[in-house]
């Protein structure tokens, strides 16, 4: 697998029903070392690393450590009703902080929330 061609991993940290710990920490290290090699933590103009790393926690957060910095992930999402304890239809979504400044929503919905002032 060319890494040039890969744009983002995504990988779930502890699959539901498989009894295994995916090696996220390492995974994070050889996606950092490949950015670093490919012109720092910047591709072109685009302030985002060639490659992006998002990790599933939702089976991890609440029972085992997790930290964002050992992952080196760029985003983490991670529900709140699992293990955190928390009500359906929470969660939370970490993005490094120069990456959630260039990213652009495909679309803005309403749904969830009503219009009060545009």
């Amino acid at each position: 697998l060319d890494p040039t061609s890969i744009a983002m991993v995504c990988i779930t940290h502890i699959p539901t029903n498989a009894g295994i710990i995916n090696p996220v920490n390492e995974i994070g290290i050889m996606i950092d070392e490949f950015n670093s090699i490919e012109g720092g933590d910047k591709l072109n103009d685009t302030k985002l690393p060639h490659i992006l790393y998002l990790v599933d926690a939702c089976q991890s957060v609440g029972q085992i450590s997790v930290s964002v910095q050992e992952m080196k992930c760029h985003a983490l999402a991670a529900t709140g009703r699992k293990y955190l304890r928390g009500p359906r239809g929470t969660g939370f979504l970490y993005i490094q902080h120069h990456i959630a400044n260039t990213l652009e929503p495909s679309h803005v919905d309403h749904a969830a929330a009503p219009v009060v002032k545009v």
